[in-house]
């Protein structure tokens, strides 16, 4: 079928070319530790700092503060491991300094420990040398909770004169600015950033009334307004649909208000452009040539901005995938890996794409390397894309395990399996128990080479949506691909608006 009809931007064109990361170099799903070039002598790791254990009033304070301090020496312009590469190691015991070094690519490593002392926070750092294990330099910092953003601010300033001789006016700027001047708004908007992470219906559901009233309290900034977007969409891509006050069919409307808000308030701001970027494809479905090429050119927008913000490249190359623009999405979807090789819906969605293209042992190594970052993520679908998997590379024994495992929910792969394990007899008796007309039972019936009846029972389901396209565009229409009913709809089915 091609790649479709659809130019790439040019951004997706300077994207650097990396191996994929969703495989080690010894054939092993990431995280990794491989070998890396010697790291600059002022970079550093800022690892998630340690809160006392059970203390959940200060667990997302230890969060947010680590990713502060990080994005403020990211603006500045200072070689620092991104939050994606380090959240791996939270609440994991690090090792040898000299290995985590290697592994994160910097030359030095920030640990620290948050707690309270009466009505105080109290903050205490030490920068190590990573080859060495030797102690550079330590401080304590202890503020009034209220003074958090000054806390983060004076940590950050800390670390950049420790590592870099001169600072620039523009880079001390970087370092004081903070997404908020309220300090209760951004203790709402911490709390926010910590529920959203979790990525469950109920912390989403805290988080967006987290977010909202950090808005609310300071209603001039970007930056919060952008985050209510981003959660109201991430919550509407769950199919969440019990807000307190907010109908379900304005879950979406309430995402591009936020994002819009937003861009009236900061033109420049990355976040509020992914936030638009994610509405927009979660808006396709019902009318694909309408937002497909907004949606591009949004995320495209957003990453010209933020270039190392994994979640805006998942979001361009799911915008481009379901735009048939399969070199460009993986392109993009391997950005993706590279800045966070755990992230375990970006793993999920490259190995549909592998799917499309064919690509069958890429699709099985992006699968299992899926379920070892994140073991609970989506079981049912990813064991069923195994097993479609291990039955085109003729793995039947293997395919008939991932069924064993939780794929069996779904009908169609157990009849697929009984086909490619040569009994056909059985898989005819089982495809008459499917409803009909379906999905499940166009794809036995295809390998089943009953070719006429899979064609007019898919002419009777066909609609003109993304999920229809996609269902297209997987390996199991093989056996009537070529037929000219097929080519019909397919044609029918591609966005009529390119991806410019």
């Amino acid at each position: 079928m091609g790649s479709g009809r659809f130019l790439v931007g040019a951004l997706i064109a300077a994207a650097v070319s990396t191996p994929s990361a969703a495989q080690c170099p010894d054939g092993t799903p990431p995280p990794c530790e491989r070998e890396a070039r010697p790291a600059p002598r002022s970079s550093v790791a800022v690892l998630y700092f340690d809160a006392p254990p059970g203390d959940t009033s200060l667990a997302y304070l230890a969060d947010g503060l680590t990713e502060s301090v990080i994005y403020r020496l990211s603006q500045a312009g200072l070689a620092v491991a991104s939050r994606y590469q380090v959240r791996r190691f939270r609440n994991r015991a690090t090792g040898d300094p000299a290995t985590l070094g290697r592994i994160l690519g910097v030359a030095n490593l920030l640990a620290g420990t948050v707690r309270a002392v009466g009505p105080d926070l109290q903050v205490s750092i030490e920068m190590i040398r990573a080859s060495s294990a030797v102690r550079l330099w330590g401080q304590q910092f202890e503020r009034p909770e209220q003074d958090l953003l000054r806390i983060e601010s004076d940590i950050a300033a800390a670390v950049a004169d420790s590592i870099v001789r001169r600072l620039q006016p523009a880079q001390r700027r970087a370092l004081v600015a903070s997404p908020s001047t309220s300090p209760a708004a951004y203790d709402h908007y911490l709390r926010g950033r910590y529920y959203l992470a979790q990525r469950t219906e109920p912390t989403i559901r805290r988080a967006i009334q987290e977010l909202e009233e950090a808005s609310q309290l300071d209603s001039r900034s970007a930056r919060l307004k952008a985050e209510v977007g981003v959660a109201y969409t991430i919550y509407f891509g769950l199919g969440g649909s019990s807000i307190p006050g907010v109908p379900p069919d304005a879950i979406l409307a309430r995402a591009f208000a936020a994002a819009d808000t937003a861009l009236r308030l900061d033109s420049l701001n990355a976040t509020a452009w992914h936030a638009r970027a994610a509405a927009l494809h979660a808006r396709l479905e019902g009318d694909p040539a309408r937002d497909m090429t907004s949606a591009a050119r949004a995320a495209e927008r957003s990453l010209s901005l933020d270039s190392l913000d994994p979640e805006a490249w998942h979001t361009f190359g799911s915008v481009l995938m379901d735009a048939a623009a399969d070199s460009g999405a993986a392109t993009a979807f391997r950005r993706a890996l590279t800045l966070d090789p755990r992230r375990a819906i970006t793993l999920e969605r490259f190995a549909r794409l592998s799917l499309f293209r064919h690509q069958f042992a890429e699709a099985l190594r992006l699968l299992d390397s899926a379920l070892a970052v994140e073991p609970g993520f989506n079981v049912r679908a990813i064991q069923y894309r195994r097993a479609l998997a291990l039955v085109r590379l003729g793995r039947v024994d293997s395919a008939e395990a991932a069924l064993a495992r939780g794929a069996d929910f779904f009908a169609d792969a157990r009849l697929l399996v009984l086909i490619a394990g040569n009994d056909s007899a059985a898989a005819r008796l089982g495809v008459e128990h499917l409803r009909q007309p379906s999905w499940p039972a166009v794809e036995v019936l295809a390998a089943l080479g009953e070719h006429d009846r899979a064609l007019t029972m898919l002419e009777a389901i066909a609609q003109p949506t993304l999920s229809f396209l996609n269902l297209l565009r997987l390996p199991e229409m093989d056996p009537i691909r070529s037929d000219p009913r097929f080519q019909r709809l397919y044609a029918a089915s591609l966005p009529l608006v390119p991806v410019q």
